[in-house]
């Protein structure tokens, strides 16, 4: 009985060592050299807000409508649909999905099987990117029934 009353005194003491010692370990492994992560922040671009004058053209199979729009150059392609949508009559419908915004009709005309309406900016497709498209002083947009491959 003795032996075992000192054996449980030496696996207390061993214990106790094996706990002082991981403590230290660990403390040791968790206080590695830090790096300290600096975030730059990037230059602000203030744009000037400015008037443009920007035209607008519809090709339609039976012609081509324009419109002439004054809006300021923090506006979008978006905004110019929209604008003369409200002042000049012009009717369009859109969906808005997650990668762009897709034209489904204009004048109530809707884009047959194998076609599809897109957006143009001076000859450029811009469809997908009308929301965040800004307009351009003296720049022509269109929208024409373009056959989809």
């Amino acid at each position: 009985m003795g032996n075992n009353l000192k054996l449980k005194k030496y696996l207390i003491v061993a214990y106790i060592i094996l706990l002082v010692g991981g403590y230290f370990y660990i403390n040791s492994i968790l206080d590695v050299n830090k790096v300290s992560v600096d975030q730059k922040e990037e230059p602000k671009r203030v744009l000037e807000v400015k008037p443009v004058k920007v035209k607008l053209t519809i090709e339609l199979t039976g012609g081509s409508k324009e419109y002439s729009v004054e809006l300021q150059n923090i506006d979008t392609v978006l905004d110019l649909l929209e604008e003369v949508r409200e002042d000049q009559g012009f009717i369009y419908e859109k969906t808005a999905y997650t990668y762009g915004t897709i034209i489904d009709g204009i004048e109530g005309i809707k884009a047959p099987e194998g076609y599809m309406w897109r957006i143009f900016e001076n000859n450029i497709d811009i469809t997908e990117n009308v929301s965040n498209e800004s307009l351009n002083d003296g720049f022509f947009y269109s929208i024409k029934l373009v056959k989809t491959t």
